[in-house]
């Protein structure tokens, strides 16, 4: 019930030719760290969160266990929704990671920072990669993207993260 049908409700003559507020539904979400609720709303400050607290939050992006996490963290969930979501099954370039972090996250880089960083995660089963030979022997490009066990785990990728990185308690 919106708050125009409370106030027809009350019996208010002022309020009788009220045709409501624009109330808009609060959907609810999962938390990538602990797996809690998560109300989204249509504010501005709301309307796209994904912790259920600011504990969860800086849990996940300064955890003393994972160097580099604010960088990390945000990688591996965009692998992810590329697994699920983007086209080519899943597979996503170096030259891609790195535009499409240095724009949405403002992170910096060179071209080499992020496969250093996947590294870790390739030898932990998480990222699985691929060479495509574009000319000879020595011109190649790599490709990346997450493992489906990872993806279609029912454990929130947060948790997951914290827990491969030995910080869960």
């Amino acid at each position: 019930m919106n708050r125009g049908e409370k106030l027809k409700e009350k019996g208010s003559n002022f309020h009788k030719n009220f045709s409501g507020f624009w109330d808009y539904p609060e959907i609810k979400d999962e938390c990538l760290c602990c797996g809690g609720e998560v109300i989204l709303r249509y504010n501005e400050s709301d309307c796209d969160r994904r912790y259920c607290s600011r504990k969860c939050s800086r849990r996940i992006l300064t955890t003393k266990k994972v160097r580099k996490s604010a960088k990390v963290f945000p990688m591996l969930y965009f692998l992810k929704h590329e697994r699920l979501y983007g086209s080519n099954d899943g597979w996503v370039t170096n030259e891609r990671i790195m535009e499409v972090m240095q724009r949405k996250n403002n992170q910096s880089g060179k071209m080499g920072v992020w496969p250093s960083i996947l590294r870790l995660w390739i030898s932990r089963g998480w990222i699985e990669k691929k060479r495509r030979y574009v000319g000879g022997l020595k011109d190649y490009s790599s490709e990346y993207r997450m493992r489906m066990e990872i993806v279609e785990s029912p454990i929130p990728l947060g948790k997951q993260y914290l827990i491969a990185a030995g910080d869960w308690d």
